[in-house]
């Protein structure tokens, strides 16, 4: 076996077992014989080489029983650190099953636990509400059930994605039950990355050194210009500067797209602080539909997307949706919701029949229906060859548990 291929099979390993398919992970073990070859692996990190050793370390017994919690369902495909399996394109799973489900896939959940925000940005979508759905003159938090009925189950899976403090809102109105909000994330999801999203008109140097102190790990800061006014790089760098100045950080020009964005590094901070502008009307998104002249435009979209894969929105309200181009509180698109936190839990949500109907009406060429039909996110993702192919075999395998029929084991697929 050529030392491409073991790496292969090495990192298609560690990727299972961290995942959580530790019975797959030691198959693949004993058919590639990575047991007896690892050691002579030259460039194998450290980390890949002590996650390896416990692999073929494991109880017989133990990998028996993680096996048959599975059941009969298969991962298909390696994808970076993720590993999509026919359980995501079923809602017929065990409790088990749903937690391996979401391990394997989400790597990033938008929570926004209040509702207000201080701009009235004409590419939002919070432009569009009337006095029944109104952002800007009142606030409403998520409620602490809510909340946590977000935090405890990923305390379960020792959720290790991003969890992205905002949505629609600007959290940092509301710093200090953000803070506390924070903290007890922090103390129950210790290998999160947490990351705050503000248009930075909140955020001072002690606010920051709050946030730092409660556990956050990044702060992204999506800065905006005032409403009506073209996107224009002089005003974007003053503004940069101004604030970095503020908050006695050094800006470093880390991206620059002309005419579509912009951003920095602000250095100095013991977390993560990036400052960017987009050209939002011209690169930003309609949000499904619900505002029209912004955002590249887009005819018939067939491109795959990934997002119900490995995204998770939850409002204010609990409601939660697929992406974030879908908007749970506007009426136009009330039926995209794929389930509600206050009365469903996370788990059964995203394996619920709603989200497995977006994956498998968005991860794979084909015109797209529906607010996907003209949208633009994440659509320059490149794919490995044959994807569709291999999401069409997850589908497939899916459809065959589902009618009690063992699917065809396929060799396991790895994306570069």
């Amino acid at each position: 076996m050529s030392q491409t291929v073991t790496l292969a099979a090495v990192n298609n390993a560690v990727v299972l077992y961290n995942n959580g398919w530790i019975g797959h992970a030691a198959d693949l073990c004993v058919s590639a014989e990575l047991g007896r070859h690892f050691e002579e692996l030259q460039g194998l990190p450290p980390e890949a080489k002590k996650v390896l050793v416990e692999i073929v370390s494991l109880d017989p017994a133990a990998i028996r029983n993680q096996k048959s919690a599975i059941g009969p369902h298969q991962p298909v495909v390696v994808v970076g650190n993720q590993v999509v399996g026919t359980l995501h394109f079923t809602s017929n799973l065990s409790e088990y099953q749903k937690k391996l489900a979401f391990k394997s896939a989400v790597r990033l959940i938008d929570l926004e636990t209040s509702s207000q925000c201080n701009r009235r940005c004409e590419y939002c979508v919070n432009t569009t509400y009337d006095e029944t759905r109104d952002r800007f003159s009142k606030n409403v938090f998520m409620s602490d059930e809510i909340f946590s009925s977000v935090i405890d189950p990923l305390a379960e899976i020792d959720f290790s994605g991003r969890i992205a403090f905002h949505y629609l809102n600007e959290p940092l109105m509301f710093v200090d039950s953000l803070v506390e909000r924070i903290a007890f994330a922090r103390r129950k999801l210790p290998n999160a990355a947490l990351t705050v999203y503000t248009n930075g008109d909140y955020l001072t140097r002690p606010v920051l050194d709050r946030l730092a102190a409660a556990g956050v790990n990044a702060v992204e800061i999506t800065a905006h210009l005032q409403r009506g006014q073209r996107y224009l790089e002089s005003k974007i760098l003053t503004r940069v500067v101004n604030k970095a100045k503020e908050l006695g950080l050094a800006p470093v020009l880390s991206d620059y797209r002309e005419g579509q964005s912009i951003g920095f590094t602000l250095a100095g901070s013991s977390v993560s602080v990036r400052m960017i502008l987009v050209n939002y009307m011209q690169y930003g998104h309609s949000r499904g539909d619900l505002l029209d002249g912004v955002g590249r435009q887009v005819q018939a979209r067939t491109q795959p997307c990934r997002q119900p894969f490995d995204w998770f929105v939850v409002n204010y309200t609990g409601a939660v949706t697929a992406c974030c181009d879908l908007v749970a509180d506007a009426p136009a698109h009330r039926n995209y919701v794929a389930g509600q936190l206050s009365t469903s839990n996370l788990f059964d949500i995203y394996s619920g029949p709603a989200y497995v109907a977006w994956r498998k009406g968005t991860m794979t060429s084909g015109e797209k229906e529906g607010p996907c039909g003209d949208c633009p996110s994440d659509i320059d993702r490149e794919f490995m060859p044959g994807w569709d192919g291999l999401i069409t075999q997850a589908i497939d395998g899916a459809i065959a548990i589902e009618r009690s029929a063992e699917p065809v084991a396929a060799p396991l697929e790895a994306a570069a």
